[in-house]
């Protein structure tokens, strides 16, 4: 498992090195469209990249915010 999570992490800081690369090359800051595109797709990135991270937590705050649901409907029918 620690072999994993450090693999994990060297993927992320590689990816965040591109990212950084990609952004400060001299022909990105001056056109504004494919910054803006590459923003895009580095947003649609990093939202698959970061999903092992996010997605539990996202269970888990949508399971909690069901159960307060129930138990509020629960009393009120009390």
């Amino acid at each position: 498992m620690e072999k994993i999570l450090i693999k994990y992490g060297e993927i992320l800081l590689d990816n965040i090195e591109k990212d950084q690369q990609m952004i400060t090359n001299p022909w990105m800051i001056f056109t504004v469209i494919p910054l803006l595109l590459y923003i895009i797709f580095a947003l649609i990135k990093w939202y698959f990249l970061l999903a092992p991270i996010t997605v539990p937590f996202g269970f888990f705050s949508w399971g909690m915010t069901v159960q307060k649901l129930i138990s509020k409907f629960q009393k009120k029918n009390e």
